[in-house]
C-alpha cells in the first residue's frame, strides 16, 4: 500500500558499530579544527534516504571497479578495494591522507572481499581464493598468514566477517554447498576455530555470498543471486537473530537499495548513521562498480520490521496452525474461532503473546458481550476465558491495543434486547500496570471504535463513522466523516484507522444487514478530505457480510468477520499483501 508504513522503532546502530577500545583514540577525535562529521565523510554533504555515490572522484572513480569501503571502529582510517588492490587512508593532522596501496597486507597490496574486525585490529581479505588476515599491534600490521585450516578449504573461500567473540561468518565454494556459494558459521572457542556449519536458513541453490554481520550477531547481510524476489540479479537480504537463537527468514532489502544492478553490502560508519554497499552501473556485471551510502535507517526500519513479524509468528505458531496466504482462512478454528459469534478483530499485545476478541452472549431476554482472552504461558496458549477486567453483566467489547502496549480500548453498554441494539455504550481506556489492565477512564459515547498512533479515535455513532481528535492532552469535539465515507445509502461502521491515519478500512452494509462489504479510503492530511473508498476485492469480500478489520502487530496479516455458514460468526485472515498494493 502507497501509505502503508510500520510502527518506526529509534533502534541506534552505534552501540553495534561503535567498538573502539578505551585506550584507543583517533587523531580524528582529538581534532578540534574540524567538525567530526565533516571529517569522517570527507567533507561531503551526508545522503539521505536516497543512495549517492561516495566520495567521487576520491573513492568513487568512474570507469573503475570499487568494492568493500569500511571505516576501522574508531574512524580513523578507511579501507576500500579497487581492481583487486587494497588502498587505505589515515586521518592525520586535521586532514586525510590520499589513497595509497595497503602494502602493509604484502603482495602489493593485492586482495579483495575486505573486511575489518570490531576491535579494528584485524583485517580478513581473500586473496587466489584463500582468507588471509593480517593483525594489529599497536601502529604495526603483522604478515598476512592463512587463515584457520578449518576455514580455507580447497574449494574457494569468498567473504569473512568476525565477530566480537572472534567467531567467524563466511560464504565459501567448499564441499556440501547447496548452491555455487554458501554461508557458514565458525565458533572460535578453546583457541581455536570449530568446524564451519552451514546456515540451513540462508543456504539455496542458488549463490548466497557477500556477508556482512554485525559484531554482536544481531543480524547480517548477504547477497543472493537470481532470487525469485530480487530487483535484479544480485540483491542484499537480511537477516536477525531470534531469541531462541534461531535466524529469521531472510527479506530482501526493498527496491531503494536493491536495483536492477548488481548490489552488495559492505559496511556501516563508525556511527553507525550510514550504510555503505555496492551498486554496478551495467546490468548483470561486476566489474564496474562504485561505492554509496544511504541514511541507515532504512535498515533500522527493516530490522524492527523483522522483529516484530518474528515474535508475532513465533507466538501463533503454538495455536498450532498455518499461517494463510492470499486466500483468507478461519483463524485458529476451535479455539478462538469457534461455535459462539465472534464480534470483533483479534487485539494482540506487542510481543504476541496474549490476544483479546469479543464474543456474543445470549442470556434470557438480552444479548450480552463479553471479551475473551488467552495468553502464551510455557509455549502453550491457555484456555480462552472471560478477560478480568470486563464483568459478565454488560455489554463488552471492540478490544484495541496501543502500539505500545500501554493502553487497551474497549466499549461498553447495557445488553441489548432481542431484535434491539444495546444501549448507553461508551468508549473506555484502560492503562497496563504490573497488576494488569487498571484505572479504566470514560473516554466517548461510541461503539466499535479504532486507534491512530496519534490517540485520535474513530468510531461507529449511529450508523456513520464519526471521529474525535487527541490535541494538547484533550478530546476535541465528535465530527462525522464526510459523505464518501458516510453514504446515506448505507450503514457505514466498523472502521480501522491506520496508525498513521493515512487510509481507513471499514465495512459497508444495506439497512436489511443482509449483505456487506469491506472498503478502504485514503486521507489527504492537507485537505483534511478522503478519497473514493475502494472495494478490497473478492479475496477478503464474499456474498456474507464482512466487518471488524484489523491487522495484526506485524502487518503481514489482515483479518475480519464472516459468517462461516450463514450465521455462525468467525473470525478470518489473511495475508495483507492485496491491501499493500491498493
Amino acid at each position: 500500500m502507497r501509505t502503508y508504513n510500520f510502527i518506526l522503532c529509534g533502534f541506534i546502530l552505534l552501540a553495534i558499530f561503535s567498538c573502539k577500545s578505551k585506550n584507543q583514540t583517533s587523531d580524528l577525535e582529538k581534532s578540534s579544527k574540524n567538525k567530526f562529521s565533516e571529517t569522517l565523510y570527507f567533507n561531503q554533504e551526508p545522503p539521505g534516504l536516497t543512495p549517492e555515490v561516495f566520495a567521487t572522484g576520491l573513492v568513487s572513480i568512474p570507469g573503475r571497479n570499487e568494492n568493500f569501503a569500511a571505516f576501522s571502529p574508531n574512524g580513523g582510517s578507511f579501507y576500500f578495494v579497487a581492481n583487486d588492490t587494497i588502498f587505505y587512508m589515515n586521518y592525520k593532522d586535521g586532514e586525510w591522507t590520499k589513497p595509497d596501496v595497503a602494502e602493509f597486507l604484502g603482495d602489493n597490496g593485492t586482495g579483495k572481499y575486505l573486511r575489518v574486525s570490531p576491535d579494528g585490529n584485524s583485517i580478513i581479505f581473500n586473496k587466489n581464493g584463500d582468507l588471509y588476515v593480517n593483525k594489529k599491534d599497536g601502529d604495526h600490521w603483522s604478515e598476512p598468514v592463512k587463515f584457520s585450516n578449518n576455514i580455507n578449504s580447497e574449494e574457494y573461500e569468498c567473504v569473512a566477517c568476525i565477530t566480537a567473540d572472534q567467531s567467524v561468518f563466511y560464504a565459501s565454494h567448499r564441499e556440501g554447498t547447496k548452491g555455487q556459494c554458501d554461508i557458514f558459521y565458525s565458533k572460535f572457542a578453546d583457541g581455536e576455530y570449530q568446524s564451519p556449519v552451514a546456515i540451513e536458513t540462508f543456504n539455496t541453490f542458488r549463490s548466497e555470498c557477500n556477508i556482512l554481520v554485525s559484531p554482536q550477531n544481531d543480524f547480517l547481510i548477504f547477497t543472493c543471486f537470481e532470487n525469485e524476489d530480487s530487483f535484479g540479479s544480485t540483491d542484499m537480504y537480511i537477516s536477525c537473530q531470534l531469541e531462541d537463537g534461531n535466524w529469521s527468514e531472510p527479506a530482501n532489502l526493498g527496491e531503494v537499495l536493491n536495483t536492477k544492478y548488481a548490489d552488495s553490502p559492505f559496511s556501516f560508519t563508525p556511527d553507525g548513521k550510514y550504510f555503505l554497499f555496492g551498486r554496478n552501473n551495467v546490468i548483470d556485471s561486476t566489474d564496474n562498480m562504485d561505492i554509496f551510502w544511504v541514511d541507515a535507517i532504512l535498515i533500522t526500519e527493516k530490522i524492527e520490521q523483522i522483529k516484530k513479524e518474528s515474535i508475532f509468528k513465533s507466538s501463533i505458531r503454538h495455536l498450532e496452525q498455518n499461517f494463510p496466504d492470499d486466500i483468507a482462512k478461519i483463524f485458529a478454528s476451535d479455539v478462538i474461532s469457534t461455535e459462539k459469534l465472534e464480534h470483533s478483530a483479534p487485539a494482540f499485545t506487542p510481543d504476541g503473546k496474549e490476544i483479546y476478541w469479543s464474543v456474543i452472549r445470549f442470556s434470557n431476554d438480552s444479548i450480552f458481550q463479553d471479551i475473551m482472552f488467552t495468553k502464551l504461558q510455557d509455549g502453550k496458549w491457555t484456555e480462552p476465558k472471560m478477560a478480568p477486567f470486563c464483568t459478565g453483566r454488560f455489554y463488552e467489547g471492540g478490544p484495541v491495543i496501543s502500539a505500545d502496549g500501554n493502553k487497551l480500548y474497549i466499549y461498553r453498554g447495557l445488553g441489548a434486547p432481542p431484535g434491539g441494539d444495546a444501549r448507553k455504550i461508551n468508549i473506555i481506556c484502560y492503562s497496563k500496570t504490573k497488576n494488569g489492565w487498571e484505572n479504566p477512564v470514560t473516554i466517548e459515547e461510541g461503539v466499535f471504535h479504532s486507534v491512530a498512533n496519534n490517540g485520535n479515535i474513530y468510531f461507529t455513532k449511529e450508523k456513520s463513522i464519526a471521529r474525535i481528535k487527541f490535541e494538547n492532552g484533550k478530546y476535541s469535539e465528535q465530527e462525522i466523516l464526510d459523505n464518501k465515507i458516510n453514504n446515506p445509502n448505507f450503514q457505514n461502521w466498523t472502521p480501522y484507522i491506520a496508525s498513521n491515519e493515512s487510509y481507513l478500512i471499514f465495512s459497508r452494509v444495506d439497512f436489511q444487514g443482509d449483505y456487506g462489504e469491506l472498503l478502504i479510503s485514503f486521507y489527504d492530511r492537507e485537505n483534511d478530505s478522503w478519497s473514493d473508498p475502494v472495494n478490497l476485492g473478492p479475496k477478503i469480500n464474499s456474498g456474507y457480510q464482512e466487518r471488524f478489520p484489523g491487522f495484526s502487530p506485524d502487518g503481514e496479516f489482515f483479518f475480519f468477520t464472516r459468517p462461516r455458514d450463514g450465521y455462525s460468526l468467525d473470525i478470518w485472515w489473511v495475508k495483507s499483501d492485496e491491501i499493500k498494493k491498493l
